[in-house]
């Protein structure tokens, strides 16, 4: 949410008066695609909170766009949080609101704890390629060495046939 959006949220939620309309003039037609219908249905869901009132419409919300800007971040503030909520109970009617909260909580926790764990994981697997390198090469140079003793016979290795020194 942005400050402004809530500044005048926290405004009304204290109890500040937004002004009255006669929602029966205060219309203005959508102009846009169905992007733009279903944003401005959201905000008039919205505005009907605000308000108190049922009969606002998406194009009452429109009419605000264009005539009364400076209302706009206080609707979109409270679409926010009713998206928000709706997002949190997810249709849900089982479990209270304490209860989501926890299940957000410990499912945001096992989300950074496995990031986490891969980090971890991701530098141990790096590590293991580096000592496996290395082993390699000294395990190519160990049969290089060993290649100029008179009676050894070298193994059939991938390796061996890789590297020589």
């Amino acid at each position: 949410m942005k400050p402004g959006e809530r500044e005048m949220y926290d405004a009304w939620t204290d109890g500040y008066a937004v002004p009255s309309y006669d929602w029966t003039e205060c219309t203005k037609p959508i102009v846009g695609g169905p992007g733009a219908q279903a944003r401005f249905e959201r905000r008039a869901v919205a505005a009907r909170k605000i308000w108190k009132n049922d009969t606002i419409t998406s194009s009452n919300v429109a009419w605000i766009a264009a005539n009364q800007v400076y209302m706009l971040p206080l609707i979109i503030a409270v679409g926010k949080v009713q998206g928000a909520e709706k997002n949190l109970v997810g249709g849900q009617t089982a479990l209270t609101e304490m209860e989501l909260a926890e299940v957000q909580t410990i499912h945001r926790v096992n989300a950074i704890a496995t990031i986490v764990q891969n980090r971890c994981n991701a530098e141990i697997n790096r590590f293991n390629r580096i000592i496996n390198e290395n082993k390699d090469e000294m395990k190519a140079r160990e049969h290089s060495i060993k290649t100029k003793m008179p009676n050894h016979r070298p193994r059939n290795n991938p390796v061996n046939l890789r590297t020589s020194y």
